[in-house]
């Protein structure tokens, strides 16, 4: 999955060839944007996602607080 703020359709048509499932333009609906990550988990890992939290091999996205987490480093998300 490729998040960009980059809008030209060849850099998306490009970014799926190249293996990517999904292509997301900045700025991007944060619901939205969770609901495409859990399923495309759901898919790949056949998880089943709380709503507020995704977790996968040490990763951890704090939907609600916009942060994202791994061995006790922690990054602050924006919607830009």
């Amino acid at each position: 999955m490729f998040i960009s703020s980059r809008t030209d359709n060849m850099d998306q048509i490009l970014a799926i060839q190249m293996g990517g499932d999904d292509f997301i333009e900045k700025p991007f609906n944060l619901s939205l944007t969770v609901a495409k990550i859990q399923a495309l988990l759901r898919r790949t890992y056949d998880l089943s996602i709380a709503r507020d939290e995704i977790a996968v091999k040490g990763c951890k996205l704090i939907v609600d607080e916009a942060k994202l987490s791994k061995d006790n480093e922690h990054v602050q998300l924006s919607l830009t």
